[in-house]
């Protein structure tokens, strides 16, 4: 069995992705279909060897995105960048033979092999007829913490789903004509697409999906009034929710940023990734608490103050 994994980036989050797609090859037991959807055409050179080489590898396709639609909304001064939207316009991207996909972001780490319980998800999908799976985010209840997400898009809305992990029936995706409709969604709203392509998506399949367990997403934040940051055995995959990532210098104190590092390390010499947007804020919160990252649990304090001046030094672009 071959498992085709999809991923979505712009150089701002090659790093991320690296993290990310060696905790995938490292935890499966069979072999993988790796496809790149990437706004510059020479990244596959840039993959390092342990994961272009991997031994779980069989197939690895970079795509350019150049696409002739250039005009994505409400990125500025956000987290996120363009390449957010490229999912978008895979119908008309990836391979013909490709049937099925698992899109996984880039702030997404795998924690355990996850084959056979994936084989089940797309088994199961195919009875339910749906074109996706993933997990719901939000019920519409009209609760205080909710209802935004709802009164901003459409209150006939009944639930809303988190994009970050998503199995895919490509069939059924054609078959939906999601890049059409996304354009649409983008020219007529975009004014109200506060979490970008995640917004459109939902508008689309408006609560027509296949459910996701929650081991299959399993969201972390600092903000633990709104997850629950509590990791277990039964976890497969984590995503790293909010602006606080695990290679910024407030992420690092969440404990929980040990395994996005733990796996930025195998491929990067046993250095932390750390990312300075901003040099004079980067420099306030590392004195700020530059003492607070000693008393992490197996934090490497010494590679941590080692790393953090390397990036200050290093091209902005690379993320």
């Amino acid at each position: 069995m071959t498992l085709n994994i999809l991923y979505c980036l712009d150089d701002n989050y090659n790093y991320q992705f690296f993290s990310s797609a060696i905790s995938v090859l490292d935890n499966l037991t069979i072999k993988v279909g790796l496809y790149i959807v990437h706004k510059n055409p020479d990244f596959l050179n840039s993959i390092p060897a342990e994961i272009s080489n991997h031994q779980n590898i069989e197939k690895l396709v970079v795509i350019e995105f150049d696409s002739k639609y250039k005009k994505f909304p409400n990125l500025n001064n956000s987290h996120v960048s363009e390449a957010t939207y490229y999912r978008l316009f895979i119908e008309n991207l990836l391979p013909s033979n490709v049937e099925e996909i698992l899109y996984l972001d880039c702030d997404v780490i795998c924690l355990r092999d996850f084959a056979n319980e994936m084989k089940n998800v797309s088994n199961e999908m195919k009875i339910s007829g749906n074109a996706i799976a993933v997990n719901t985010e939000f019920i519409n209840r009209s609760l205080e913490n909710e209802e935004e997400v709802f009164n901003r898009l459409d209150n006939n809305l009944k639930k809303y789903f988190n994009a970050g992990v998503m199995y895919i029936d490509m069939e059924k995706w054609k078959s939906k004509n999601v890049q059409q409709l996304s354009l649409n969604i983008i020219n007529e709203k975009s004014k109200i697409l506060n979490y970008w392509d995640q917004d459109i998506l939902n508008l689309i399949f408006f609560g027509n999906y296949f459910e996701l367990e929650k081991k299959f997403n399993f969201k972390i934040t600092q903000n633990l009034s709104k997850y629950n940051s509590e990791i277990t055995d039964n976890e497969i995959f984590l995503h790293y929710m909010g602006s606080n990532k695990p290679w910024t210098l407030e992420g690092l104190l969440d404990e929980n940023s040990k395994y996005y590092q733990e796996n930025f390390m195998k491929i990067s010499n046993d250095n932390y990734h750390i990312v300075n947007n901003w040099r004079k804020y980067s420099l306030k919160i590392f004195f700020k608490n530059v003492f607070n990252y000693f008393y992490i649990k197996d934090f490497k304090y010494t590679i941590f103050i080692k790393s953090y001046f390397a990036s200050l030094i290093r091209k902005s672009s690379i993320k």
